[in-house]
């Protein structure tokens, strides 16, 4: 397994998910586009994701690129450093969370082991 460190966090979701790069590179309305602090960087993430969830249309890359970035996901979140596991959480989950198709979605998608993290955070929510 690929052990992600806090610092390298950011690092290791632009080279994952690179079509979240492109359009963060592209698109200042994202909060972090020149900034690479992980909560603004992993927060504009789970807005790529929220729109791409909820976009109706079957674009080629969309399965892999959920797929991939569900599979980072599932690594931050079930990581042994608190901080990299809180970027997971506090970072995408919590805003996925405010998305109930996207919720459905995330629960399949993640690793059992992270699903277990999302179901904690979202029983603290109610």
């Amino acid at each position: 397994m690929n052990l992600i460190s806090p610092d390298k966090a950011v690092e290791e979701l632009l080279k994952r998910v690179p079509s979240f790069a492109a359009a963060r590179a592209q698109d200042e309305s994202y909060i972090s586009h020149k900034d690479n602090g992980p909560y603004l960087v992993y927060g504009d993430f789970a807005r790529f994701l929220t729109e791409l969830i909820v976009d109706k249309s079957q674009a080629a890359d969309k399965a892999e690129v959920l797929a991939e970035s569900f599979r980072l996901l599932s690594e931050l979140a079930t990581s042994s450093n608190d901080e990299v596991a809180n970027i997971a959480v506090v970072g995408v989950f919590e805003v996925l969370a405010d998305c109930p198709d996207c919720i459905v979605l995330t629960k399949k998608m993640l690793s059992k082991d992270a699903a277990k993290v999302l179901k904690r955070m979202l029983r603290g929510w109610i």
